[in-house]
């Protein structure tokens, strides 16, 4: 069946986008929706995530996908 999907890279060093004060970017996002909807909550749960440094900085420190997959899992 078809669900909503989300990847995630991270990019330690990080890349140049010339978007000044988001440069580097470290982390990308891609999500995969299934439908015209099915994104919107998704969505709202990464802002919230994006909002808190704190867990940002355990995104980007991690050392296991286990790691990070469990500070997006309080979200």
């Amino acid at each position: 069946a078809n669900k909503l999907s989300l990847a995630l890279t991270l990019i330690p060093s990080g890349v140049n986008f010339d978007a000044d004060e988001n440069d580097p970017v470290k982390l990308l996002i891609v999500l995969a929706a299934t439908d015209s909807t099915s994104h919107i909550e998704a969505i709202s749960q990464l802002a919230k995530l994006f909002d808190n440094e704190k867990d940002i900085q355990a995104i980007l420190t991690a050392k296991t996908t286990q790691d990070i997959l469990s500070v997006i899992a309080r979200y």
